[in-house]
């Protein structure tokens, strides 16, 4: 027994579905470049400070060798120095220059896949067997980039989504 569809398929459904990948696949593309553009601040936030104030502990070292150092001073050094101690390990677990990386792959590959589909759209009424084929391969290719990348914030999806 073969199934037919409840309804004639027509090109137009299939401009309707290349239409809706393509915008699915450009809010991917955003979000995944502001994603990316978000951990790469997060770590200057961390990494900063944390080079800043190592500098200024090793001066502070430094500057009282020869001498016995103020009780406050060195309160306050260990205090910068168990502060640069803790920006490291939370720039370390949070893991944010692969973060910055694993969204900048994942921009770029839905940026192909967004541009493979605008092109797609464009030639859809020429061959509806190519079309579908194509389409076949997107598809695969879009499952392929959506499976190997991180997923996004839900902040960042909710404002794209909202934008007109």
């Amino acid at each position: 027994m073969t199934s037919h569809p409840l309804y004639e398929v027509t090109d137009e459904d299939l401009r309707v579905l290349i239409l809706a990948w393509y915008r699915r696949v450009r809010l991917a593309n955003q979000a995944h470049a502001e994603a990316g553009s978000h951990a790469r601040r997060n770590s200057m936030l961390l990494g900063i400070p944390a080079v800043t104030l190592s500098a200024v502990v090793g001066s502070a070292i430094f500057a009282t060798i020869d001498k016995t150092p103020n009780r406050y001073l060195q309160i306050a050094v260990g205090l910068l120095s168990l502060t640069t101690a803790v920006l490291a390990a939370f720039q370390t677990f949070l893991r944010l220059d692969e973060q910055v990386r694993e969204h900048e792959v994942a921009s770029r590959s839905f940026g192909a896949i967004r541009r493979e589909l605008g092109q797609l759209g464009a030639i859809a009424h020429h061959n509806r067997e190519e079309t579908e084929s194509r389409l076949e391969k997107v598809r695969e290719r879009y499952d392929q980039a959506s499976a190997a990348s991180r997923n996004v914030p839900q902040k960042i999806w909710d404002r794209l989504v909202l934008q007109p």
